[in-house]
């Protein structure tokens, strides 16, 4: 993976596909805040480690914001909510119009973002480390 930006409380994500993919995709990561700027999408989650609950590799929770920034198209399709909002997974794909993020949502329906960067208020690396 290389290397990320730190801008002061937060890193900037190279290549989102490789960070993704290293935690299992987010996946089973509640929703605890989902938010729309003029800037970009920004979305917290109760564990980053989520995907790993349960395995020898998971070492307890990391609360995580995720911010697509700054974001030139969101399309939202939430299913009714009847309890918590939950990351299923996520596709990441790069194109000359930026980072294109596909976030399937339990108990269904999906967001999808196109932004030219992903930022993350934890360390990538030291997230990474944790889980290899």
């Amino acid at each position: 993976m290389p290397e990320p930006t730190r801008i002061a409380r937060r890193w900037r994500v190279d290549d989102p596909r490789h960070l993704f993919a290293a935690l299992a995709e987010l996946h089973d990561a509640r929703v605890t805040s989902l938010e729309w700027r003029e800037s970009g999408l920004f979305l917290r989650v109760d564990d980053v480690f989520s995907g790993f609950l349960g395995l020898p590799e998971y070492k307890g929770p990391l609360k995580g914001q995720l911010s697509f920034e700054p974001a030139t198209d969101l399309v939202v399709e939430i299913q009714p909510i009847a309890g918590p909002l939950a990351v299923y997974g996520i596709g990441v794909t790069q194109s000359a119009a930026g980072w294109t993020v596909d976030l399937a949502m339990a108990p269904g329906g999906r967001l999808k973002v196109v932004c030219d960067a992903v930022f993350v208020d934890f360390d990538p690396f030291e997230a990474i480390k944790s889980v290899q």
